[in-house]
């Protein structure tokens, strides 16, 4: 692809995520027919942990989209099969790790306690370890994926999120018009082994169809060779693992503050108002490997370009979501059919963390294409650490939504210097950590 020939993959992207999240909102709408509003606010709490195990990949599916735009430009395949070869052994290797961790650690704690809900420990168990153990396992498949968005065809990665997500919708769907409500343990399975099963058959399809000649194999595995790989991906790891932090454990604040149901509402609010970042990141979706290869051309004229071209973007988008949110409660009720009374407090948070997120979106982007990441890593892990205590303090002070305006204030510290470390690359005069 072209560095101005981004419309087609665009085009795709937005088709495919636009699809899927129009299904997830319908999926919100038939879940609460199915499974019990405390139950489901267990699971959001449940989903909300296991998504911590993606640090277990290390950061290595970032560090090798970065590093397999460069190859793939320079047509360095016996590389790539020996980055991928690599990467797919110590995934799985860290994955049995956590996956043993985590078994651990949930057979030692009183998950039902924890939790506030009435449900065995025993039935918690089996939860959390099939739900991780299906996360991993996409996890691995998914590396697969990267070839194509090393390649500039992240279209194809949104198109397989979709058929995940509309297989979902369709069960879900069924199970409502049918009247059928079902137990956590059904309902966990569910969410846990579609996403998976849908990576893996397309993986296959991928090693099959066009990159048979880049499966992974034990004979092409080589740690001396990929270090490189592992050092950027390692940083990538921290970042990841700080914003985890900043992220999930608001769900786990709120639970074992207030309960299960404030669960549900507070992400209700989230994913109502999460439109913007959500929309901003299909749009940036193809941006990383297409700004990446720009800047290894050395093309910042276009990179500029497309980064005003965002910025404006951010801007409608933001000045959309002041105006719904007047009318918020009502869109509420006509999505969701109920009222949960979830209040002016936690949509004016919801609204300020939306702006905040969606705008460091714009320039993550273009720190992370290129690599740049070190000043990104100091500022999220000095976040992460900030997050927890200052969520718990804003919680008891405030209520629910004192934890989402301690997430957004965690997050402005990057609004600041994520800009002017931009400006400072792409006007050539960059020092330091600003070029580290």
């Amino acid at each position: 692809m072209e560095l101005d020939d981004l419309n087609r993959d665009l085009f795709g992207v937005f088709l495919f995520k636009g699809f899927s999240m129009v299904l997830n909102y319908l999926i919100i709408t038939f879940v609460l027919n199915i499974i019990d509003t405390k139950d489901y606010g267990v699971w959001l709490t449940i989903s909300s942990v296991i998504s911590w195990v993606s640090f277990m990949d290390l950061g290595l599916s970032n560090g090798l989209k970065t590093k397999f735009v460069k190859l793939f430009l320079f047509r360095k395949y016996s590389l790539i099969r020996i980055y991928i070869s690599s990467s797919v052994f110590t995934m799985s290797i860290m994955g049995i790790i956590v996956l043993l961790i985590a078994s651990c650690i949930s057979l030692s704690v009183d998950l039902s306690e924890v939790l506030k809900t009435s449900i065995s420990d025993k039935t918690l168990f089996w939860i959390l370890f099939i739900s991780v153990f299906f996360f991993i396992a996409k996890a691995i498949t998914d590396l697969i994926q990267t070839y194509k968005v090393a390649e500039q065809n992240v279209s194809y990665t949104t198109y397989i999120s979709f058929i995940s997500n509309f297989s979902l919708f369709i069960i879900v769907f069924l199970l409502s018009i049918l009247n059928s409500k079902v137990g956590l343990f059904s309902f966990s399975f569910i969410f846990s082994f579609v996403p998976f099963l849908i990576s893996g058959i397309y993986a296959i399809i991928l090693l099959k169809n066009k990159y048979s000649f880049l499966i992974p194999r034990v004979k092409y595995i080589s740690f001396k060779l990929t270090k490189d790989a592992f050092k950027l991906s390692v940083s990538f790891f921290l970042i990841q693992f700080s914003a985890l932090i900043i992220f999930s454990t608001d769900n786990v604040i709120i639970s074992s503050i207030f309960g299960p149901e404030e669960v549900t509402k507070y992400n209700i609010a989230y994913r109502f108002f999460g439109i913007v970042p959500m929309v901003i990141n299909v749009i940036l979706t193809p941006y990383w490997p297409a700004i990446s290869k720009a800047y290894n051309l050395g093309n910042f004229e276009w990179i500029k370009k497309k980064m005003n071209l965002l910025v404006l973007l951010w801007l409608s988008f933001s000045l959309g979501a002041v105006l719904v949110f007047f009318f918020a409660d009502k869109i509420y009720f006509l999505w969701l059919g109920r009222d949960l009374n979830i209040g002016h407090e936690m949509n004016l948070g919801m609204l300020v963390y939306a702006a905040i997120a969606s705008w460091n979106m714009i320039y993550a982007t273009f720190i992370n294409s290129i690599g740049k990441i070190r000043l990104q890593l100091v500022s999220s892990l000095f976040t992460g650490l900030l997050n927890i205590p200052l969520s718990i303090y804003f919680a008891k002070e405030f209520g629910p939504h004192g934890v989402i305006w301690a997430t957004s204030v965690c997050l402005f510290f990057s609004a600041i210097w994520s800009p002017i470390q931009y400006y400072k690359i792409v006007s050539g005069n960059p020092k330091g950590i600003w070029n580290r």
